[in-house]
C-alpha cells in the first residue's frame, strides 16, 4: 500500500525542537534553519523541497540548515554557490543533532 502525500510533516523536527527546549528551558541557537520529519522514536526522515528550503534560509541570514542525512545527495546536487554561502548540518537521529548543535547549553529562567 501506498503513502498518502501529506503537507507539513518536514517542520517535525523544527516543532520537536521547540517543544523540547521548552521542557529543559535550554534555548535554541537563533541562527540555524531546520527541517525534516521525525518519528515517535526519534529518526530523522528526508523531506522534499531541498533547494527552495537553502534559499531561504540563505536570504535569511542563517549560519547552518539542519536536515536529514537522507538528503545529502539533494545538497549535493544544488549549485556552489548556495552551498558556499551556508553550512549544512546532516542527522539521522533528533538526540544528536540536539546535543550538537541546537542547545546553547543554559538553562532560562521561566518565572
Amino acid at each position: 500500500m501506498m503513502g498518502v502525500p501529506k503537507e507539513g510533516p518536514s517542520a517535525g523536527i523544527s516543532i520537536t525542537t521547540g517543544i523540547v527546549s521548552a521542557l529543559t528551558g535550554r534555548p535554541v541557537r537563533n541562527d540555524i534553519a531546520m527541517t525534516g520529519e521525525i518519528t515517535i522514536m526519534g529518526k530523522v526522515l528526508a523531506v522534499g523541497g531541498i533547494l527552495p528550503k537553502l534559499q531561504a534560509a540563505i536570504e535569511a541570514g542563517c549560519a547552518e540548515v539542519l536536515m536529514p542525512k537522507e538528503n545529502e545527495r539533494d545538497v549535493q546536487m544544488t549549485p556552489d554557490y548556495m552551498r558556499n554561502k551556508i553550512k549544512v548540518g546532516t542527522f539521522r537521529r533528533f538526540k544528536k543533532c540536539w546535543r550538537q548543535r541546537l542547545s546553547v547549553g543554559r538553562t532560562v529562567d521561566r518565572a
